[in-house]
């Protein structure tokens, strides 16, 4: 690294107000998506949801946690 130039203020708050908006947007982005997921609110109710048959009982099975020990938030 090497010093270039000393920045005005317009270009220092030019980098503050663009980190400012990155750093809101990816946070947006981070909440619309889960890793869950949500199309089942969408779908109406029917008599089988609320006696699934062995068949569909045997298909569940509890996924591996992939994000465990795994850092969610830089500061």
């Amino acid at each position: 690294m090497s010093f270039i130039k000393d920045l005005n203020i317009g270009e220092v708050w030019a980098n503050y107000t663009k980190s400012y908006v990155e750093s809101s947007l990816g946070t947006a982005h981070k909440n619309e998506f889960t890793m869950w997921n949500s199309a089942y609110l969408e779908r109406e109710s029917t008599a089988q949801d609320v006696e699934p048959n062995m068949s569909e009982m045997q298909n569940m099975t509890v996924a591996k946690n992939y994000y465990k020990g795994v850092v969610k938030y830089y500061c």
